[in-house]
């Protein structure tokens, strides 16, 4: 006679898995709410970022096209409807307007605080860092106007250009029809120019072993006057970011990309009191490069000119960039002691100084090793001391999707658009430094 089977018995492990998964509901669900919310908050930023994006574009077309940096009522009013037709999850924007009819310059009530949500200023420096400036009227009458921005920038030197006094960048005398507050913010030297019948196409700046350098004025390349002059030459400091390395003394930065190597930025910036790169102020250096031109001729002064070597040059008024201007390098040519000079070649450069081109060495015709070029630039020199500007700034509650839990969440942005007086375009621009009272 078969015994029959005995009754299962329930699973003990079954029943402590699902009391687990009871026990961890809630925690799962509060997981979850949080997920949700992260996604609602990114996508609540983004929407306030755009609506004050649209705020400060239109303000600042508004402003820009009216020409005049006392009348900030009706731009701002105009920032004031762009916000509002702009939802952040569903809840309407509505901008402070901070209008004192009375202020100035720019008839702003407020520069800091909640009631500081339109700021109307000005960009008084786009290079190396852009500063807006609430206390200054920006302005775009004085049109265009040729000025005597004249620089000569020299390659002067044997093999090779690493020299601390291999090349120059000499900026004119101060002259009555120079632009005030005129500078250089930047020179790019390209060693592969593709306007050249001879471009170098293998030409690059070596600095693997021998990294820029700037004079130490002894001696002096040109008698009676020192290499540097207006400018700081203290020691240069490295720093690398991924591919690119900049070696700076604060003033002086010289900047390469690994990426790049045919390039070499140089910028130079405002420090400790001193305005930058002005007329009458004047730099040398050195900086290596490999593979440009051919035979007695490569990788020395004559080869700039030899391969058409250019230079871009960026001016600056009142710290806002001017359109960039590019030069050609071309090889001297002096013969003997340097007493010839090529015909055209601008007498300042011959004899005067601080404004004056290094004498080659005495080497003979077609090797002197030495290239230059003398550049004259247009500038446009607008009314007021800067670019129209306005900074839309808001913090915006934000209703949570998981509300018993979180209640509310708050998400603030800011934008900043300025105005091209020449084009009457307006773009959105990082800002590093912003300054109120």
């Amino acid at each position: 006679m078969k015994q029959g089977r005995a009754p299962r018995r329930p699973n003990a492990r079954t029943g402590i898995a699902l009391v687990w998964l009871i026990l961890m509901l809630p925690v799962l669900f509060l997981l979850l709410c949080f997920v949700v919310e992260i996604g609602n908050l990114w996508l609540a930023r983004a929407e306030l970022e755009t609506a004050l994006e649209s705020a400060a574009l239109a303000a600042a077309k508004e402003w820009g096209d009216a020409g005049s940096s006392s009348n900030t009522s009706t731009p701002r009013q105009v920032a004031q409807a762009f916000a509002a037709a702009n939802t952040v999850r569903g809840q309407p924007i509505s901008l402070v307007l901070n209008y004192n009819a009375a202020g100035v310059p720019n008839r702003n009530a407020a520069l800091t605080g909640d009631g500081a949500q339109l700021v109307f200023g000005a960009i008084t420096s786009t290079s190396p860092t852009v500063v807006f400036n609430a206390n200054v009227a920006p302005g775009c009458s004085g049109g265009t106007t040729a000025s005597t921005s004249k620089v000569l920038l020299d390659a002067s030197s044997k093999k090779f250009l690493e020299a601390d006094d291999a090349w120059g960048i000499n900026f004119q005398p101060p002259a009555a029809s120079t632009p005030a507050n005129l500078t250089i913010q930047q020179v790019v030297i390209n060693l592969r120019p593709s306007n050249s019948s001879d471009p170098g196409l293998d030409a690059y700046f070596d600095f693997a072993t021998t990294p820029p350098v700037i004079s130490n004025n002894s001696p002096n390349k040109v008698a009676l006057q020192n290499d540097v002059f207006g400018l700081s030459n203290g020691a240069l400091t490295l720093t690398t970011v991924g591919t690119v390395k900049t070696w700076s003394n604060g003033q002086v930065a010289f900047v390469f990309n690994s990426t790049l190597p045919h390039l070499l930025t140089i910028n130079f910036s405002p420090f400790a009191g001193d305005a930058g790169f002005e007329p009458g102020n004047r730099i040398r250096f050195g900086a290596k490069v490999a593979q440009l031109g051919t035979g007695s001729r490569a990788d020395d002064g004559d080869g700039i000119g030899d391969t058409g070597v250019s230079a871009t040059l960026t001016f600056a008024v009142n710290g806002v960039s001017q359109n960039p201007l590019t030069a050609t390098f071309i090889d001297s040519n002096f013969r003997g002691n340097g007493a010839s000079h090529p015909a055209g070649l601008n007498p300042l450069i011959a004899s005067n100084l601080p404004y004056v081109l290094p004498l080659a060495p005495s080497n003979g015709n077609r090797k002197d090793d030495q290239s230059y070029v003398e550049t004259q630039g247009t500038v446009t020199v607008g009314g007021g001391a800067g670019q129209f500007a306005v900074r839309a700034h808001a913090a915006q509650t934000v209703p949570a999707i998981c509300n018993s839990l979180f209640g509310s969440f708050s998400v603030q942005a800011d934008a900043t658009a300025r105005y091209d007086c020449a084009a009457g375009r307006v773009s959105v621009i990082r800002v590093d430094e912003f300054l109120g009272p």
